[in-house]
């Protein structure tokens, strides 16, 4: 399996992908706020999954779910110090 990448990372790539040379100031900011805002919308769905699993009593799957993606989890609440680069 291979590693999942952070959630900058992933941001990153997201923007990248959308954002194109050749676009205006206001153009250009235009998009990137509508990006983002999609980019967000993703993330929130994944906490209502994750809420309605709850909801149905289906706990096991949210347990593996954080399992699986804990590391993630800890960096995006800050717990996680980043490897310092040489």
């Amino acid at each position: 399996m291979t590693a999942m990448p952070s959630l900058r990372h992933l941001w990153k790539n997201y923007k990248r992908t959308v954002l194109q040379e050749g676009l205006g100031i206001r153009q250009r900011n235009e998009v990137e706020i509508l990006t983002q805002n999609a980019f967000y919308l993703g993330a929130q769905s994944v906490l209502q999954c994750l809420a309605f699993l709850l909801e149905h009593g289906r706990e096991d799957d949210v347990h593996e779910f954080i399992e699986r993606h804990g590391r993630q989890l800890k960096a995006m609440r800050g717990e996680v110090r980043q490897k310092t680069r040489h």
